[in-house]
């Protein structure tokens, strides 16, 4: 009785070791080791699940992708190699104004820099936005949307965003806040 008792006790502290390493090893796989920020995988995933929540309520959405600009120099000075692209889904900002407000506040944050110790390092973002569905019918396109426009707003100068525009005349939907 005494052993299996014993028996049964390792048999749960294996079972409860064996289910902190898996739930270690599901959060390390769909997270990032140094942020802990969600992935591309999870974001996808939770990409795809708000336009089709988006498609059931025939909402919009605003897709914001942004790449901090010159960042290379950054993780070549201080040997960290972490990334320097963001993804928002805002379902809840559904009109231009609202996601361009959002990328301005965006731009704006980061205008004073930073400082990591005793150095003072700049930063900007290169952003672009893409809505469901009015530019876009799926994930895949509003992805594909939104980093044509960021892509756009990288080659125009940086630290700016632009709004995807399906006629590529991207200098219409530029943003006069350039830094």
């Amino acid at each position: 009785m005494v052993v299996a008792s014993l028996a049964f006790f390792l048999l749960l502290i294996l079972l409860r070791i064996g289910f902190r390493a898996w739930r270690a090893m599901h959060f390390q796989s769909r997270h990032d080791p140094l942020t802990g920020l969600a992935n591309r995988r999870v974001f996808e995933h939770n990409l795809r699940a708000a336009v089709g929540g988006a498609r059931q309520r025939r909402a919009s959405l605003a897709l914001i992708l942004l790449d901090l600009d010159h960042f290379k120099a950054v993780n070549d000075s201080f040997g960290h190699f972490v990334g320097d692209e963001f993804a928002i889904v805002t379902p809840e900002l559904s009109s231009r104004e609202e996601a361009e407000q959002a990328a301005t506040r965006i731009i704006d944050s980061l205008r004073p820099g930073c400082r990591i110790g005793t150095h003072s390092l700049p930063s900007a973002a290169s952003i672009g936005v893409s809505f469901y569905p009015d530019r876009a019918q799926d994930a895949a396109g509003l992805s594909h949307c939104a980093d044509l426009a960021m892509y756009e707003s990288k080659q125009g100068g940086r630290g700016r965003y632009m709004v995807f525009n399906p006629c590529g005349d991207f200098s219409i939907e530029l943003n006069r806040c350039a830094v």
